[in-house]
Parts: structure tokens; C-alpha cells; sequence
């Protein structure tokens, strides 16, 4: 239709208005610029009437990054203001909602959270900081060593104020590990271990073990 319009009766502006019923909102504005089509009502959201309109934040965001000449939106506010919008209107955006839902920049398996931490472009098609979100590197029954390590370094840097650099080897590593895995496996845990849960962990395995065995050392050499 956008083509025709277009081509044979040569109209010059043309809008186009899509609703998302087969959910190709996205894919059907988009298609719309490619035929022809110089506008586009959209919404953020996908706020309207039955099962909604075409997002606003995904479009912008497409053409930002695979279309020359649209980085000059700054896209930064787009997720502080869907969270803006949860609570002003009383929706709820879906937690794996493009662009803008929580879980889009989490990761927890092991080679999920392996990939991003050596190339965030292996799982990330863009990186959260360009919409205002965040990266979360969680830590479950699926996680490996390497977001453990990960992690572990972040929280040792946190308490102690320096560049602590903890090797994959570290048999302190595994200990963790496998007490979380028996979280999980025997006590039938569901949800991620918190950063409270890994600050104590930290403080148990890489903090007070080595001074208790420091000092437990020094007395045995005076006696």
C-alpha cells in the first residue's frame, strides 16, 4: 500500500498508523519508512487502544543504531521513564520487555555471563548505558566460576578499596560454588543469591579465613 501510494500516485507524505494484533508493529513501521512512508504515529510503550501501537522507543532505537544520521538522539531517559510510567498510569512493563525491561541486560549461566564479561557484544546487541539500563551479572544454579570470580573481585574491590585480581584456580572459588549449588540442589532455592549473600561469603572465604590462619601461624612459630 506505502508503495503504491508512493510510487504510482506519487504522494509525498505518508503516515503510517500500525497496531500490534499479530505483533509485527515493529516490523511493519519499519517496513513502512522502507516503502516510502516519512512519518509514523507511534507511542511509547506501545500504549493503545486493543493490543497497542507501534513502540516509539524501539523504532528510535533501530534507527539509532543501524541508520546513519539518527545518533543524534540521546536515548539515555527511555527506561527511567517506562519505570516513570509503571507508576504514574499503574502498568506494568514486562521484566524481558525490549528495550527497557529488567532483564534484558541479565545474565546468570555460565556461558552467558562468560561471553559478556570478555565481549559484551556477544549476548548485548547494544549496551544498556545507551538507554539508561543497567547490566546484571547474577549469580544462580546455572553460574559458572568465571561471573563468580567476577564477582568476587567486585565485591573484595568494594570492601577493601583496592584492585584485588582473583584467579579461576582459587579452590576458595569452588568452595563458594558448591555451598551455592547445595543451596539450590537440597534446599530447593529459586531465587539469585543476593549481593549481601556474596559480601558474606566474600568476608567468610577472603577475608577472615586467611587473617584466623594468619595468626593461628604466627603463635605456632613463638611456641
Amino acid at each position: 500500500m506505502v508503495k503504491y501510494l508512493h510510487d504510482e500516485m506519487k504522494v509525498k507524505n505518508i503516515e503510517t498508523h500500525v497496531h500490534d494484533d499479530f505483533g509485527l508493529g515493529m516490523a511493519n513501521t519499519l517496513a513502512g519508512y522502507w516503502h516510502g512512508a516519512n512519518w509514523s504515529s507511534l507511542t511509547f510503550l506501545g500504549i493503545g487502544e486493543r493490543a497497542g501501537n507501534t513502540e516509539i522507543e524501539k523504532v528510535v532505537l533501530f534507527l539509532h543504531e543501524r541508520i546513519e544520521g539518527f545518533d543524534k538522539y540521546n536515548l539515555e531517559a527511555v527506561t527511567e521513564f517506562a519505570r516513570f510510567m509503571e507508576k504514574e498510569i499503574g502498568i506494568r512493563v514486562p521484566r524481558n520487555k525490549a528495550v527497557v525491561g529488567k532483564n534484558i541486560f541479565a545474565h546468570e549461566s555460565g556461558i552467558h555471563t562468560a561471553g559478556v564479561i570478555k565481549n559484551p557484544f556477544t549476548y548485548e546487541a547494544y549496551l544498556p548505558e545507551l538507554v539508561g539500563g543497567k547490566r546484571m551479572l547474577l549469580i544462580g544454579d546455572s553460574s559458572g566460576l568465571e561471573v563468580l570470580r567476577h564477582k568476587v573481585e567486585e565485591t573484595l574491590n568494594e570492601l577493601m578499596g583496592v584492585t584485588v585480581k582473583v584467579l579461576k584456580q582459587d579452590p576458595r572459588l569452588k568452595e563458594i560454588q558448591d555451598h551455592i549449588h547445595r543451596l539450590y540442589d537440597q534446599e530447593l532455592r529459586v531465587s539469585s543469591i543476593s549481593d549481601e549473600e556474596l559480601k558474606g561469603y566474600v568476608e567468610k572465604y577472603f577475608m577472615f579465613e586467611p587473617i584466623v590462619e594468619s595468626e593461628t601461624h604466627e603463635k605456632a612459630n613463638i611456641q
